[in-house]
């Protein structure tokens, strides 16, 4: 009997219709686990996510109790928060941004973090736990649509790494005011405004440019572009269809309309080549982009106004500007390039540090 069960069982295990069966049981566990380790990975990426988030929040609070201010934050383009008083490092392959108006007890954040597997948690100063719900409660000096808009821009793929491309050179010296004196290396001109080195406000290194409006007339700065009469130091003279692309960061009290552009020899004492923008509050960085034209002109230079040209903001007004870029090329880049001096990222000066232009990789945001 003990013979012929063994055969029987033998007989069984090569049996067509239980072998597929238990292929097929194997295969329902097989398909099953997979499903829960996969799981437990994208689990595990949007935990990641939602830790930035928190480090953020410890990080800005840090920074009001030292400096009465929050910090914007970008993780591909301006890491600067994760080396303050209390730093992080941010999830690789996570994408990180936040974003700051008011100051002192008026001041508040708001962040919002993509992980790995493109799930989107936010956070602000009003509710600094991770949600995937961006109508969470928000400091007043924001609206009600800057979170949803903020998490929209940190869903976008092009926001997942820094793209780096040819090397292109930021020709303004002394773009992020860390050393000189009110003219900054004698490479800024001031029309009405009073000026002065500001560490109240920074949005890289320690200190940046106030400009007080001291007048009725339209205030601001220039770079002195006469500097360049024959062109810029790397391509020389401008040619028709070259492309220039200029950017900088602004602290700009909220609703405050500002100007930023090009000055040339036919556009002298305005924002000529340029557009208006609104102050949010808090630091934003503003674009433009340019292409020269049929007769180019000798030379170009960024300016910055308070108010728009028709209107002016009342006397005493101040804004700040901390970072600034102008990028001269012949073919086109993708798109703007993100702000980087010569302070790191693959950046270096082309002459004094924190006095001269700086060259590098290309990066986007």
């Amino acid at each position: 009997m003990n013979v012929r069960r063994f055969f029987r069982s033998d007989r069984a295990a090569t049996d067509p219709v239980l072998v597929i069966a238990a292929i097929a049981v194997s295969l329902i566990l097989l398909v099953g686990g997979s499903f829960t380790v996969t799981a437990a990975i994208r689990n595990g990426r949007n935990l990641n996510a939602q830790r930035d988030l928190q480090a953020v929040a410890v990080a800005e609070s840090a920074e009001l109790t030292d400096n009465d201010d929050y910090v914007g934050y970008d993780s591909v383009s301006d890491p600067s928060l994760e080396h303050a008083a209390v730093g992080f490092t941010p999830t690789a392959g996570d994408y990180v941004t936040a974003a700051v108006c008011g100051s002192g007890a008026n001041a508040a954040w708001i962040a919002a973090a993509r992980s790995t597997s493109a799930a989107v948690y936010v956070a602000s100063s009003a509710h600094p736990s991770p949600s995937t719900d961006a109508g969470i409660p928000v400091g007043a000096c924001f609206s009600s649509d800057d979170l949803p808009a903020l998490a929209s821009a940190a869903a976008s793929a092009a926001h997942t790494a820094a793209a780096v491309g040819p090397t292109v050179t930021n020709l303004v010296a002394c773009n992020n005011f860390e050393t000189g004196t009110e003219d900054d290396c004698g490479v800024w001109t001031y029309f009405d405004a009073t000026t002065a080195m500001d560490t109240t406000k920074a949005r890289f290194g320690s200190r940046s440019l106030r400009i007080t409006q001291a007048s009725s007339q339209v205030n601001g700065i220039n770079y002195d572009g006469q500097f360049w009469a024959s062109g810029d130091p790397e391509f020389g003279t401008y040619q028709a269809g070259d492309h220039i692309y200029e950017g900088a960061w602004v602290w700009v009290p909220k609703g405050l309309t500002f100007g930023f552009g090009l000055r040339s020899p036919q556009a002298q004492g305005s924002y000529g080549y340029g557009s208006t923008f609104v102050g949010i509050g808090g630091w934003q960085w503003v674009t433009n982009t340019y292409t020269v034209p049929s007769s180019p002109e000798s030379y170009y230079d960024p300016v910055i106004t308070m108010g728009d040209g028709n209107t002016t903001p009342p006397v005493g007004t101040n804004m700040w500007v901390d970072g600034v870029s102008m990028v001269h090329t012949h073919a086109a880049l993708p798109a703007n390039p993100a702000y980087i001096s010569g302070d790191g990222n693959g950046w270096t000066w082309t002459g004094a540090a924190e006095e001269s232009a700086s060259t590098g990789p290309e990066r986007q945001y």
